[in-house]
């Protein structure tokens, strides 16, 4: 895994920023089902799901999902 990663920038980046996302909402779906708000946890669980499953397919068909262009839509 490392030596893909290494391997296609695109993809070690998207690992990287959605792994950060993922842990700084996490804590927001705690708080929010400990306070009772369930839709918003809702949400961000979907949110959370979404990320992962985004960089699943990433990484496991190895390509970058957003086509031949950059992550941050550059040409």
């Amino acid at each position: 895994m490392i030596n893909q990663l290494q391997e296609k920038y695109q993809l070690s980046l998207l690992l990287l920023l959605s792994s950060v996302a993922v842990m700084g909402v996490f804590p927001f779906v705690v708080i929010r089902y400990l306070s009772g708000n369930y839709i918003a946890a809702i949400i961000d669980i979907t949110l959370i799901i979404g990320m992962i499953s985004f960089v699943a397919y990433a990484h496991y068909s190895k390509k970058n999902p957003f086509g031949e262009r950059d992550i941050g839509g550059v040409y």
